[in-house]
């Protein structure tokens, strides 16, 4: 399990994670300045986790070990 903390949540946020192949395994609208996500079920190894907001995209590499 990981957290994301935002500092302010708007309606157009949201959160995606992806395997590397582009595999989609979480995908939801964020309500909440707090979002703990759990990856447990999940196969070890690289995802990339994708953050849109207002038109814009983060992207950042997570590592379930």
């Amino acid at each position: 399990m990981f957290t994301v903390k935002f500092n302010e949540v708007d309606k157009s946020t949201n959160i995606a994670i992806t395997d590397i192949t582009g595999k989609i395994i979480y995908n939801n609208r964020v309500t909440a300045k707090i979002n703990n996500i759990d990856v447990s079920e999940n196969a070890k190894g690289i995802y990339i986790i994708k953050i849109s907001k207002d038109g814009n995209i983060y992207n950042s590499r997570i590592i379930i070990k």
